[in-house]
């Protein structure tokens, strides 16, 4: 079901905030969600990767349906995001609450290009 919703949803807007130290073995836990044009969010699996490194955090995101060519990619800035959402062609912004945190340290400026930052 929920690769259904990623397969269909994830055209538009992937949310992942990964948590780091989620387990006793300090996994890092990403609960990805896909959010429509219309505001509608659906959350689409669960994913623990001992470290949020580009090419693993990249293969669970493709097995999760969510590797889509032109969507936003809204993450917590951390250091696989730029990568992954470059790797994908995706746009890459961070969200509010990291974005107030860290300013412009961690994730890029937002682009309207695949795979850039958006701009203002």
């Amino acid at each position: 079901m929920e690769r259904l919703n990623a397969k269909f949803y994830a055209k538009d807007a992937v949310y992942v905030d990964t948590t780091h130290n989620a387990t006793k073995f300090g996994l890092k836990t990403g609960p990805p969600s896909v959010v429509d044009w219309g505001g509608l969010t659906a959350p689409v699996g669960l994913f623990q990767v001992p470290e949020e490194e580009t090419h693993i955090t990249a293969d669970t995101m493709e097995q999760l349906g969510l590797n889509v060519p032109d969507a936003t990619c809204c993450t917590d800035g951390g250091t696989a995001w730029p990568g992954i959402a470059e790797f994908f062609r995706q746009r890459h912004v961070e969200d509010t609450f990291h974005n107030d945190q860290n300013g412009i340290k961690k994730a890029p400026p937002v682009t309207d290009k695949p795979g850039e930052s958006l701009t203002r």
